[in-house]
């Protein structure tokens, strides 16, 4: 009787937040190419199996007011993101600092970042985008409602693996915040787990339809089992892709990883502890992904490497000859020119921190390699802790150190996509660091 008078008396003490809701439908018109896979595949789609969504969740801590907004795409550019935290600003007041956005990182999505033959951008789509993700922080920040916090987690071994390294790290938990009313109905539960969202295979039919893939799955079905409205935050999968990948499947292989994540979301609710949440934190830094040094020699080196593709008879058809030689002649001629212009030395990005009681979420840019994400959570001064890649601008992989030992299509194929110099192989450490060191400015 005693405990149970302690544990009413917490939970009376955690109604100091208020959160709001918005959803938006942002899926593209029928023939927008969609985004991914290469190379010039001209993968136009052909309809809506299910709708992408932009959600957005307002928070109020006193005089804190913080918006995450999370969509169901690929990722977003640069300007993308400055336009919308312009207009979210300038509309409701909002400080950039205060505004996270994040994606989930759909495979069967439309083209919204610059991998040169993986989709081409239709511009009228993408410029459309910041107004659409404004009306869902519009919508979310009119109604919100008091809620109490609670942090679950539970394992998950079955879904993924690691596509780089046999036999590497995945992630082995799904890591979940719940806000809850004094009904106690659930207004939202957000989950963190690491996996590449392409269980729909590009090369069945199935790959031609706009999906949410299986976090779409995760997400109805959540939200039949009373979950309020479910954000995916897609975690540390730059390496990890789910078993059933590239097995000539469609839509049922996504059904089939969205059961076995949403049983394990169901199964961390059922594990899930209240938190008092008297602390409310959000900090962000702007940091430079720095490039290595690249010349003309370097161009040769990598039109050889194709070269030896093709006498090695590594690349198919004609037609894939053709699309490769293409994708190949574009980038020396647009590398020659960068050189000519000046070449740049990094990319400029950022990091997010985000602090509710004793929870901390990070959103860290790009495509984490998974040992990367699993060592900031080891090193976090906070345990109960998520971490959530494909925030802000897209800047391709953040691989490990080893990545670029083995020549890997993360730290030397992708650099290709984006027309840009390989990273320093010391990119992920600094990184981890950089994200360390935001962590503990949290606890001051």
């Amino acid at each position: 009787m005693i405990l149970w008078k302690i544990k009413v008396g917490l939970v009376k003490l955690m109604y100091n937040l208020e959160i709001g809701i918005g959803k938006i439908d942002i899926s593209p018109p029928e023939g927008i190419e969609l985004s991914g896979y290469g190379i010039y595949r001209g993968r136009r789609n052909i309809g809506i199996h299910d709708k992408l969504y932009c959600r957005a969740l307002f928070l109020k801590f006193g005089e804190e007011e913080i918006l995450l907004i999370n969509n169901d795409l690929i990722g977003i550019n640069s300007q993308t993101l400055k336009e919308t935290r312009e207009k979210i600003g300038n509309a409701i007041g909002l400080n950039h600092d205060r505004i996270i956005i994040s994606c989930t990182h759909t495979h069967s999505g439309p083209a919204t970042v610059p991998l040169i033959g993986w989709g081409e951008i239709e511009e009228t789509y993408l410029q459309m985008l910041p107004k659409r993700f404004l009306e869902a922080a519009t919508i979310a920040k009119q109604d919100p409602r008091k809620v109490k916090v609670k942090f679950g987690r539970s394992v998950i071994k079955e879904v993924g693996h690691n596509r780089v390294l046999p036999g590497g790290s995945i992630d082995t938990e799904v890591r979940i915040l719940e806000f809850v009313k004094e009904d106690p109905k659930k207004v939202a539960t957000l989950f963190n787990y690491s996996c590449h969202a392409v269980a729909i295979d590009v090369r069945t039919e199935d790959g031609f339809y706009v999906s949410a893939d299986w976090p779409g799955y995760v997400m109805r079905i959540l939200a039949k089992k009373g979950a309020g409205e479910t954000f995916f935050l897609q975690g540390m999968c730059g390496d990890i892709d789910p078993k059933v990948a590239w097995h000539m499947r469609g839509f049922d292989a996504a059904r089939e990883v969205g059961k076995l994540v949403a049983n394990a979301v169901l199964k961390a609710s059922g594990n899930s502890t209240y938190v008092e949440v008297d602390t409310v934190k959000v900090k962000r830094k702007e940091i430079k992904l720095p490039f290595q040094k690249i010349n003309e020699k370097y161009i040769v080196n990598v039109l050889l490497s194709f070269l030896d593709q093709i006498e090695k008879k590594e690349i198919g058809t004609i037609e894939d000859i053709r699309a490769h030689v293409r994708f190949y002649r574009t980038y020396a001629e647009d590398m020659i020119a960068k050189l000519e212009e000046g070449m740049p030395d990094s990319i400029e990005t950022e990091i997010q921190v985000l602090r509710l009681g004793d929870i901390a979420l990070i959103f860290l840019p790009g495509e984490i390699f998974v040992d990367l994400g699993l060592e900031i959570m080891s090193r976090s001064p906070f345990k109960k802790m998520m971490v959530v890649g494909y925030s802000a601008n897209y800047v391709g992989y953040i691989p490990t150190s080893i990545d670029f030992e083995i020549g890997g299509y993360a730290s030397t194929k992708v650099p290709i996509i984006l027309r840009q110099p390989p990273y320093l192989k010391s990119v992920g450490k600094n990184l981890v660091e950089e994200s360390i060191n935001l962590l503990n400015e949290l606890t001051s």
